[in-house]
């Protein structure tokens, strides 16, 4: 999967960028900033970078749905599940 450089979640379109600089910090691999409208990714090997990608995209779905509290646990499993799909049918989504 590519990371893009935008995604566009419900009406909004969050800018993505991979950077080390993770205002949540050095601890966490990425994060999602609801009011710039952006999508941070550490930079890291790339199946942790679709992980973290995907991660932070379920929380912008949730926000997006209304959800102000965020299961880190239950969206780190659909973030790897939805990950493992698109690997498992490569072309699924016309890539």
């Amino acid at each position: 999967m590519k990371i893009p450089k935008s995604i566009k979640i419900g009406g909004k379109t969050y800018a993505v960028e991979v950077t080390e600089n993770i205002s949540m910090g050095d601890r966490y691999s990425g994060e999602i900033d609801y009011q710039k409208l952006i999508i941070r990714i550490r930079p890291t090997k790339s199946d942790n970078k679709e992980q973290t990608f995907l991660h932070e995209v379920f929380h912008g779905i949730f926000d997006f749905c209304g959800y102000k509290e965020h299961d880190e646990e239950l969206i780190d499993r659909l973030a790897s599940t939805l990950q493992a799909i698109l690997k498992d049918n490569k072309g699924i989504l016309g890539d």
